[in-house]
């Protein structure tokens, strides 16, 4: 039996995602191999992602506020005799921030459902098993193989554009020329991919090489794609 994705498409529910993984990783991190400083880092993550949708309703709260204002101004629906209290961020607010907390968490994740000591018991406490789905037909999953396209897009990145197909997402892998082969780039959810990863010096050039395989639930299904390349120039 395959499995959706855990992670939850709405932000509210994101949310509570975050609040439950942020409070039971320390029970549970040490088992799956993850360092004291690891977890940590999951518990940050977690609470910069709380504080920023937490962030967001006070602004459309204070957003609220200043319609009301204006209506009293423009068309007296009530009192009125000073301006508005400017915007104040919510106290509380982690001290630091840091971009794309949540596929930070999901690479640690998979880490943890990799490590022996994970089981469907641990993952259901952290929220972390995604419900059962029916598994495809072996004929028709065996069939999928998804077709990538790339364009450079901001700042000169690759853009890897690839189509859903009802699946829960593309696992990709680049290779950069670099030595390494192929290696693990992300699992994308939501076409299309923009690659941020640091281009080359200024004024070289480098080949990248893209492939792809789809995800149904936490399973990989069907064939990998067709490598596709494209040259990245320095800016």
């Amino acid at each position: 039996m395959a499995q959706k994705s855990y992670l939850p498409k709405q932000e509210t529910k994101l949310g509570d995602f975050l609040s439950n993984y942020g409070q039971k990783i320390p029970v549970h991190g040490p088992t799956c191999g993850l360092t004291p400083a690891e977890i940590a880092d999951a518990q940050l993550w977690c609470a910069i992602g709380l504080a920023t949708i937490g962030l967001q309703d006070s602004v459309a709260m204070y957003a609220q506020g200043i319609t009301r204002f204006k209506k009293s101004v423009l068309w007296a629906t009530e009192p009125v005799a000073a301006w508005p209290n400017p915007f104040a961020l919510p106290a509380g607010l982690p001290a630091s921030v840091i971009a794309g907390v949540v596929p930070l968490l999901t690479l640690q994740i998979g880490r943890l459902k990799r490590h022996a000591g994970y089981t469907k018991q641990i993952g259901e406490e952290l929220g972390t098993e995604g419900p059962d789905v029916p598994l495809l037909a072996a004929a028709d999953a065996a069939a999928l193989k998804p077709v990538l396209k790339l364009r450079l897009d901001t700042g000169g990145h690759p853009l890897v554009l690839w189509k859903k197909q009802g699946l829960t997402g593309l696992e990709l892998l680049v290779d950069r020329g670099d030595g390494k082969g192929f290696v693990f780039l992300a699992l994308d959810t939501i076409p299309d991919y923009l690659d941020t990863f640091a281009l080359p010096a200024a004024g070289t050039s480098a080949v990248w090489i893209y492939k792809g395989i789809y995800h149904q639930g936490d399973e990989q299904v069907g064939q990998w794609s067709d490598p596709v390349k494209i040259s990245v120039m320095g800016q």
